[in-house]
C-alpha cells in the first residue's frame, strides 16, 4: 500500500523520458480529480506495516536503549534522531516534557500512542519566546508525517508546518505537505492551536479536539481581536477539516486565507469563539500571493464548508473576505455575532492587504450560500447579513454583483431579523427579509420562523426540515488508510490476461472504489476498469489501484511478460476511401482515409516527409486536403503519397498533376506498408519495425523502430516537459502571510 507524491510522480516522468531516448513507445501514467485532499507518503511503501516501529517510554532511557518495545528510548526526539523515513515513533502512556519542541525533519514519520494506551506532550512550561517553536513542528522536509491519538498541550502552536517560502529561494517555496492530524487533543497554546504555513498542501485534520488557543493573552477582556485561532491556515491548499470539536478560542475557529484554494469545512462542532466560527478568507499581504495563479489576489478560492454546527461567537457564525466561488452550505448558525460590536451572522467583509497600493483587495465573487439556518437570541442588536462597503483606498466594495442564496431559514427571537447592504446605490438598510430577496433577486425559498431547534440543535419546524447541519446521525467520511493489491505476477501465453483484485481497509471505509491503471510499460500491457491486466508484448509492467475517496491511497504490483513474439507485431494499414484523384491547375485536393484524424502523425510523398503548412487535416474519417499553392510546385505526373499514423500507415494514395505548364516527371509507386516510424532523416526508405538493442533494451523486452527521432519520441517529449513545467509552477504556488 502506497501513497502518490509529487516527487513520485516527477520519478515516473523522468523514466518515461529516458524510455523515449531508447526507443520506447511511452508509459501510462495517471491522474484524478477529487474533492478532498490528497495524502502522500514521499516514495514510502505506505503506512508503517513494512517499517520500523520505534518505542519511546517516560521510563526509558536514551543512553542504552535500543528503541525497541522492551528497550523503549525516554525522549521523542531521541527516537526521532534514529529513526528514518516511514519509521512509526510509538509513545507509551504517560507524559511527556521534552524541554523543547518535538521535530520531525524526515519524511513519512508517524508518532502516535500505544494501542490502548494514552501518550501526552506537556510544553506548557517550555518557552521559546518569539522562535515559533512548537509542541509538534513538522520541519520543511517532513511531509507525509502524522500525528495520531496524542494529546498536545502548550508550544508557541500545538502544531506546526513548516515552509520555505520566506527563506530568501524563489524556485523552491515548498512546504510540509501531506499531513495528518487525527484522534488528538491540542490545546493551551500560546498561539494559534494548529498553524499551516505557506504551500503547506493536503493537510488533513480529522477527529480531534482543539480548543484554549491564545494563552499568550490569558488575563485579558476577550472581543476577538488577539491572534490566536483554532486552525489557521495562510495559502495551504486542499485542506480538509473534518468532525473536529472546537472551542474555547480566543480569534476565529477556522480560517483558511492567502490564496488558500480547495478548502473543505465540514461535521465539526465549533462552540465559543471569540472572533469567527470559519472565515473563507481574511486579510493577507499582497507580497505573499503567487500572481502567476491568483492574479486577482483572491484570498481563498473554491472553500467549502458545510454541515458545520457553530455555537456562540462573537463575530460573524461564517464570514467571507475576498473569497473566490465559496459555497456555504447545511450550516446551522446558533447565538453568533454575540459581541454586539463586530459584523454580522453571515458577513461579506473586506480584506485591505496591507493597504498597499498594488493589491488587489477583490470582492466577493460567485458564492453560494443555501439550506443554513441561523437562530439569533433576543440580546442580538446586529444584522443577519450585512454587505459591507468602504470609501477608502478608492472605494472597496465586499460583494461583486448578487449572491446566490436560497432556502435558507432566519430567526432571532423576540424581533425581526434585518439586512444591510451598504455598497454605493443600496437604499437596503434595516431591511426585512423581503426586501433583503426583492433587492438582490436572490434568497429565493428563504424563510423567516422560528426552527425550534431540540437540544441536539435539530430543526423541529417542518419549514426548516431541510436546513442546517444534518447532526451527529450522519455517518463520518472514513478514509482509506490501505489498498493491497492481488491476483497474479506474470503473463507468459500470448495475448493472455490476469484478472487482479484490491482489498481495501478499513472494511468501514466509506468509499471503496479503486481506480486501476498503468503506471509503467504501457507498452507491454493494458488494464481495464474492473483490474484485467491483458499482455501486449514482454516487458515489465506496473500496475496500479488507485483509492477513489481522496486519500490517495494505492498499491502497485509488478506483471512479468513474456512469450509474447514482439518480433511477429505488424502495424495497421487503413485503407483509402478516396484519392487526391486528377489535378488540373486550381483549388484543392481531398483525399480520405479510413483512421482516426486523432491519430494521425505525417504525410510522406514520395519517401519525403511533406511540410505541414502544405496541407489540413480534418475528421471524418480522416481527410487530407493539399492546398492548391502547393499543388502548383508538383511537376506533371502521377505522384503517391502516404499517411502514418500512431498505430499503422495507410494504404498509397494517388494524384495526377495535368497541367500545361509543367513539366511532367515520372514516378513509380512504392512498396506498400512503409514503416510507423519511418526516420525523417531517410528518403525513400519504407522499412518495417525491427527490435533493436539500445543499451540493452532488448535484454528487459523494450520495443524499438529504426530512426532516431520519431514523431512519438518528439511527442513524448513534448509531453513530458510539459508535465515537469507544470509540477515546478505547482510546487512555487502557494503562497502566504500571516497577519498579525
Amino acid at each position: 500500500m502506497r501513497k502518490k507524491t509529487i516527487a513520485q510522480t516527477l520519478a515516473v516522468i523522468l523514466s518515461i523520458s529516458l524510455l523515449a531516448g531508447c526507443g520506447s513507445n511511452g508509459n501510462t501514467d495517471s491522474s484524478r480529480s477529487d474533492t478532498a485532499p490528497s495524502v502522500g507518503t514521499s516514495g514510502s511503501a505506505g503506512p508503517r506495516a513494512d517499517s520500523g516501529d520505534i518505542y519511546v517510554s517516560p521510563d526509558g532511557n536514551d543512553a542504552t536503549a535500543s528503541g525497541s518495545i522492551d528497550a523503549p528510548f525516554k525522549s521523542i526526539n531521541t527516537a526521532l534522531g534514529a529513526a528514518q523515513p516511514g519509521d512509526t515513533i510509538i509513545l507509551r502512556g504517560g507524559t511527556y516534557r521534552e524541554g523543547i519542541n518535538v521535530r520531525v525533519r524526515i519524511p513519512d514519520i508517524t508518532i502516535k500512542s500505544a494501542e490502548n494506551e494514552w501518550a501526552i506532550i506537556d510544553l506548557t512550561t517550555y518557552d521559546s519566546g518569539a522562535d515559533e517553536d512548537s509542541g509538534v513542528y513538522f520541519d520543511v522536509d517532513s511531509s507525509g508525517g502524522r500525528l495520531q491519538s496524542v494529546e498536545v498541550m502548550g508550544g508557541f502552536y500545538a502544531v506546526c508546518m513548516e515552509t520555505k517560502w520566506d527563506w530568501g529561494d524563489p524556485s523552491d517555496r515548498s512546504g510540509a505537505s501531506d499531513i495528518i492530524i487525527e484522534n488528538c487533543i491540542l490545546h493551551d497554546s500560546r498561539y494559534d492551536v494548529i498553524k499551516v504555513k505557506p504551500n503547506c498542501d493536503n493537510v488533513i485534520i480529522r477527529n480531534n479536539e482543539i480548543y484554549n488557543s491564545g494563552q499568550a493573552f490569558a488575563g485579558r477582556v476577550q472581543n476577538g481581536e488577539d491572534n490566536a485561532e483554532g486552525i489557521d491556515n495562510v495559502n495551504g491548499d486542499n485542506m480538509f477539516v473534518h468532525n473536529n470539536y472546537i472551542h474555547d478560542i480566543v480569534s476565529n475557529a477556522i480560517y483558511g486565507k492567502g490564496g488558500a484554494t480547495d478548502m473543505l469545512v465540514e461535521n465539526n462542532r465549533i462552540e465559543t469563539a471569540y472572533g469567527a466560527g470559519v472565515m473563507v478568507g481574511f486579510d493577507t499581504s499582497p507580497e505573499f500571493f503567487d500572481t502567476s495563479v491568483n492574479p486577482g489576489y483572491y484570498e481563498n478560492i473554491h472553500g467549502v464548508v458545510r454541515n458545520n454546527l457553530i455555537v456562540g461567537t462573537g463575530w460573524e457564525g461564517i464570514g467571507l473576505y475576498g473569497s473566490k466561488d465559496a459555497e456555504v452550505y447545511n450550516n446551522t448558525m446558533v447565538n453568533v455575532a454575540n459581541g454586539g460590536n463586530y459584523h454580522s451572522a453571515i458577513y461579506f467583509g473586506l480584506t485591505y492587504q496591507d493597504w498597499e497600493s498594488y493589491a488587489g483587495r477583490p470582492a466577493n465573487l460567485n458564492p453560494s450560500i443555501h439550506h443554513n439556518i441561523v437562530s439569533l437570541t433576543a440580546s442580538n442588536v446586529l444584522p443577519m447579513i450585512e454587505i459591507r462597503y468602504a470609501d477608502t483606498l478608492g472605494g472597496m466594495s465586499a460583494l461583486a454583483g448578487s449572491p446566490s442564496m436560497n432556502n435558507n431559514c432566519y430567526y432571532v427571537d423576540g424581533q425581526n431579523a434585518f439586512f444591510n447592504d451598504n455598497r454605493p446605490g443600496s437604499t437596503l438598510h434595516n431591511a426585512n427579509l423581503a426586501a433583503w430577496q426583492a433587492h438582490l433577486i436572490s434568497d429565493v425559498g428563504s424563510v423567516e420562523v422560528n426552527p425550534a431547534l431540540d437540544s441536539n440543535h435539530m430543526p423541529t419546524n417542518p419549514q426548516c426540515a431541510a436546513m442546517g447541519y444534518p447532526g451527529d446521525g450522519l455517518p463520518p467520511v472514513v478514509l482509506v488508510t490501505g489498498v493491497a493489491v492481488s491476483g497474479g505476477s506474470s503473463i507468459s501465453t500470448p495475448g493472455g490476461s490476469v484478472q487482479l483484485t484490491a482489498v481495501v481497509t478499513p472494511v468501514d471505509a466509506s468509499n471503496k472504489a479503486v481506480t486501476w491503471s498503468v503506471v509503467s510499460g504501457g507498452s507491454y500491457a493494458s488494464v481495464d476498469a474492473a483490474g484485467l491486466v491483458t499482455a501486449l508484448a514482454d516487458g515489465v509492467v506496473v500496475v496500479q489501484a488507485l483509492a477513489e475517496d481522496g486519500s490517495e491511497v494505492y498499491d502497485q504490483v509488478n506483471i512479468t511478460i513474456n512469450g509474447q513474439k514482439p518480433d511477429e507485431l505488424k502495424p495497421k494499414q487503413y485503407p483509402v476511401v478516396q484519392h487526391f484523384g486528377s489535378w488540373s491547375g486550381t483549388g484543392s485536393s481531398k483525399a480520405t482515409v479510413d483512421a482516426d484524424h486523432i491519430k494521425f502523425v505525417r504525410l510522406m510523398k514520395d519517401g519525403a516527409v511533406v511540410d505541414k503548412k502544405n496541407y489540413s487535416v480534418t475528421k471524418g474519417s480522416t481527410i487530407i486536403t493539399l492546398t492548391e499553392a502547393y499543388l502548383k510546385t508538383l511537376s506533371n505526373g502521377v505522384h503517391w503519397y502516404l499517411a502514418e499514423f500512431s498505430d499503422g500507415t495507410s494504404e498509397l494514395i494517388k494524384i495526377e498533376i495535368k497541367t500545361p505548364s509543367s513539366d511532367t516527371t515520372p514516378s513509380v509507386p512504392p512498396t506498400t506498408g512503409a514503416a510507423i516510424n519511418q526516420d525523417l532523416s531517410t528518403t525513400g526508405s519504407n522499412t518495417k519495425p525491427t527490435v533493436r538493442s539500445t543499451t540493452g533494451a532488448a535484454k528487459d523486452g523494450k520495443l524499438s523502430f529504426t530512426g532516431s527521432s520519431t514523431p512519438q519520441t518528439l511527442t513524448t517529449l513534448t509531453v513530458i516537459f510539459t508535465a515537469v513545467g507544470w509540477l515546478l509552477v505547482a510546487l512555487k504556488r502557494r503562497r502566504w502571510r500571516q497577519k498579525v
